[in-house]
């Protein structure tokens, strides 16, 4: 809410939800990656035509230990998006683990029919082991 220029109050809400599964297909055996492919939908909160306006994301996605603190990830992706048009995307990060519950990563992503990709980087935190 704004009184003149000035910007009083905010409010932030949920605007997509997603839901999905993940099936392992491979275990690391030496120089064979970890393999699963995934499934997720992704629909917005809050919308009266929540079926029409869901994307859908495919990935297969593969990672290597190159050694104990070292893992290098990779997947690509077959996204539907809501107005029925796709995109076929690629995601590759080096991450490095400071401690069982830290770890710091490089991330490189973009579009296969687009020249330009994206960099990123950070600390991903509170990994949850299920195993």
């Amino acid at each position: 809410m704004y009184t003149g220029n000035d910007l009083i109050s905010s409010n932030f809400h949920i605007k997509k939800v997603q839901l999905g599964v993940v099936v392992n297909l491979l275990q690391r055996n030496k120089i064979i990656p970890e393999t699963s492919f995934t499934y997720r939908s992704i629909a917005p909160f809050n919308e009266n035509d929540i079926l029409e306006r869901t994307a859908h994301l495919f990935s297969l996605n593969l990672s290597n230990r190159l050694s104990k603190k070292f893992i290098l990830n990779y997947n690509f992706r077959y996204k539907v998006h809501s107005d029925k048009s796709t995109a076929t995307q690629y995601v590759s990060s080096l991450g490095y683990s400071i401690n069982n519950k830290f770890q710091l990563f490089v991330e490189n992503n973009g579009e296969f029919s687009k020249k330009d990709t994206i960099m990123v980087g950070g600390i991903l935190t509170w990994r949850f082991k299920t195993t």
